[in-house]
């Protein structure tokens, strides 16, 4: 599966992303605050510019694809704030998937970048059956014309959270609501760097829910996957409309019922909701109705979120750095008061709740309870 006999120069990967590395490698370093990898590093080495100029530089032949090269490209999250802080939009994100891709078939990416894939079929074996545990019951329509979509990370690490998305969405939805928790969206293989498998992964979640009205997605990234990473691979959606849990509870808000006793909390937007698609309003209307308070929020918020580390595999691969970004999130939260955090992202509140002691609260969590018929 993967070559090391291959030439340096000339990389067919990275032949669609050439105006993004080339723009990066002339830009005076514009966004490189803009990382949480390299902030988190202190390093030149994982700016956004430095990473997409050794990706040029290989590509044109004048750098060797060495451990080292290929290593840089692993240190992002796929955050997405660069592109906001560029003037191009470059998709940085995009380019160093497919950089991290031809490092795969050079054999020169880092171990752990291996063990993601090689342990994928794994991962997505024990996601299934954490499901098939989590959603055995009749209400689960094998034909419906809404699908839940928990998500692998949700299913295995915040079970709790997933459960509690797929009563919020019974409870919102109208209609019998279909539970696909059987196959993973793929986006571990993207950000490890086999875009192969990742296409065969999302064409096969393309495919399970196929002709639903209405798939209401717990995990922003798993969202992302479909609506946007699938299309860019060449995949076609075919649900009528895919959608945030958030975005579901915005559309009945009406019928979400404030909590017995109004509470705080500050609102950490997830890199793939916010700025991957746009959602930012629906969470803190939500949050809003259900808490009784205004959501608060971080000096770095909606297109200027920090990420908390919890993405482009960076957990797997680096997870010093990883920690150290979460850790610099929740600094940057005391700093304005502390207190309650609430995410609507199942990775993000992993990250959050196991590198600091402030409580991380569950969109999903809170939803479930305020739709609740016994309160």
């Amino acid at each position: 599966m993967y070559r090391a006999d291959r030439m340096a120069d000339n990389l067919p990967l990275l032949e669609p992303f050439t105006k993004q590395h080339t723009y990066c490698t002339y830009c005076p370093k514009m966004c490189r605050f803009s990382c949480p990898v390299s902030v988190a590093q202190s390093s030149e080495t994982t700016t956004p510019w430095a990473k997409m100029t050794s990706a040029h530089h290989v590509n044109d032949g004048n750098l060797d694809m060495s451990e080292s090269v290929a290593a840089s490209w692993y240190g992002c999250t796929g955050c997405l704030r660069c592109r906001t802080h560029c003037t191009h939009r470059n998709e940085v994100a995009a380019t160093l998937h497919a950089a991290r891709a031809e490092a795969i078939q050079d054999g020169r990416a880092p171990t752990r970048a291996f063990a993601v894939l090689e342990e994928h079929e794994r991962r997505e074996r024990n996601a299934s059956l954490a499901g098939s545990r989590l959603y055995a019951s009749p209400a689960t329509e094998a034909k419906a014309d809404v699908i839940y979509f928990p998500g692998c990370t949700a299913n295995v690490l915040r079970a709790g959270d997933a459960v509690a998305g797929w009563r919020a969405t019974r409870a919102l939805a109208d209609a019998p609501v279909h539970v696909v928790a059987d196959r993973c969206c793929g986006l571990p293989l993207l950000e490890a760097g086999d875009p192969e498998r990742f296409r065969r992964a999302a064409a096969e979640v393309l495919s399970a829910i196929s002709g639903a009205t209405l798939v209401v997605f717990l995990d922003p990234g798993c969202l992302h996957a479909m609506e946007v990473e699938s299309v860019r691979h060449g995949l076609t959606p075919t649900a009528n409309r895919m959608i945030h849990l958030s975005e579901l509870a915005a559309r009945h808000i009406d019928r979400i019922k404030p909590l017995a006793k109004p509470t705080t909390a500050r609102y950490h937007d997830p890199c793939r909701l916010g700025r991957g698609l746009g959602v930012y309003e629906a969470p803190r209307r939500v949050l809003a109705k259900i808490l009784g308070n205004e959501v608060e929020e971080f000096n770095q918020s909606r297109h200027d979120s920090i990420c908390s580390g919890g993405g482009g595999q960076l957990p797997r691969t680096d997870p010093q750095t990883a920690a150290a970004i979460a850790k610099d999130r929740l600094a940057r939260h005391a700093w304005v008061g502390g207190g309650n955090i609430v995410t609507a992202c199942p990775g993000s509140a992993k990250q959050l709740s196991e590198n600091g002691n402030d409580p991380v609260m569950s969109f999903a969590a809170l939803l479930e309870e305020s739709c609740r018929e016994d309160r």
